[in-house]
């Protein structure tokens, strides 16, 4: 049965603010906490390998994959560019199509084809997908007693509506189960949507347990001015982001000069609180300063909230002078979890 959206909830102002200074007072430790452990970058064939982190308790481990993340970027005149309402997979490489990352709880339920709580999951995923693409969002559940799985999908607020969102959320139900077929906590991350389910039940909770990063390779020119316009400009996408009407979705621009614009975008899932929104964009920006300091563009994703800022335009509509990046170029990617 469905679960309507949680509303961004009115509290007292007064409770409200002391629940957020507490909030934020612990934020602050974390993000201390993760400066203490340095990523370390090292040349493997001549190319940037990614770092996976590991978080155990007071302590951050970081240890060097053997594997190249270098994803190879282009982009498009505005004269081949698509616009919100007109967006083809097949006209561009659309950011959709491949994953950002994926997670299969290994700590989770341990199923199999055939099993009661598996054929509840193929159900749960049957209902998710055509009514995501339609609405953009649902949350909902399906079975009974021990045998019950939580599902949540939802499409990135600016391509509700598009071919990108339907065909991005049944790549996703797809690509979960082919990834994750033996466990029943799965979730699964693309640029224009998200999808996860569980056997435990995690709707309206923030859950930042599992995190990952993009980050840039190269630096800004001058970094006290950009750090400064990021970081008002990251205050505009979060505020715009826990209204009740915007879906959870904050987006922004903001010029450094006359040739150069910085594009950042904030987004929650829709169960969350007003409260429960500010918490986990707090957190995703709060990782700036250790995964993406100084860097020309970043990503982190988390369960419950995705943050991106680069200095090109990636989200929609595009005005008449943007070109649209259909990926990213000089990536490297993070893993964060408990």
């Amino acid at each position: 049965m469905p679960i309507s959206a949680m509303p961004m909830e009115e509290m007292p102002h007064q409770q409200e603010e002391e629940e957020m200074k507490r909030f934020f007072e612990n934020a602050s430790f974390l993000q201390g906490l993760a400066a203490t452990s340095k990523l370390k970058r090292g040349r493997c064939g001549g190319g940037w390998r990614w770092c996976r982190v590991e978080m155990r308790k007071e302590t951050l481990k970081c240890r060097m994959e053997m594997e190249k993340k270098r994803i190879v970027g282009k982009s498009l005149p505005i004269s081949q560019a698509v616009t919100k309402g007109d967006l083809d997979p097949g006209s561009i490489r659309a950011e959709s199509q491949d994953p950002l990352g994926d997670f299969c709880n290994k700590d989770s339920t341990k199923i199999s084809n055939g099993t009661q709580i598996s054929q509840n999951i193929d159900s749960l995923l049957a209902e998710l997908v055509p009514k995501t693409a339609s609405t953009g969002f649902l949350a909902t559940t399906y079975g009974e007693n021990q045998d019950q799985v939580y599902g949540l999908a939802q499409c990135r607020g600016d391509v509700v509506g598009t071919k990108d969102c339907s065909s991005c959320i049944q790549d996703a139900a797809k690509q979960i189960r082919q990834r994750c077929p033996n466990q029943a906590d799965a979730r699964i991350w693309y640029d224009y949507c998200f999808l996860r389910y569980s056997d435990k039940s995690f709707i309206g909770e923030v859950d930042t347990s599992y995190g990952i990063f993009y980050y840039n390779v190269d630096n800004v020119t001058d970094p006290e001015k950009f750090n400064e316009e990021l970081g008002a400009l990251t205050d505009n996408i979060r505020a715009q982001a826990v209204l009740p009407e915007s879906g959870g979705l904050g987006k922004g621009e903001t010029k450094l000069s006359p040739f150069v614009t910085l594009y950042a975008l904030a987004q929650c899932t829709r169960d969350l609180s007003k409260l429960g929104c500010s918490q986990c964009l707090a957190i995703a920006v709060g990782n700036f300063p250790t995964f993406c300091n100084n860097r020309k563009g970043c990503r982190v994703l988390y369960s419950s909230c995705y943050v991106r800022y680069e200095l090109y335009p990636f989200f929609f509509p595009l005005d008449s002078n943007n070109t649209l990046h259909a990926v990213d170029d000089n990536n490297v990617m993070a893993v964060a979890y408990p």
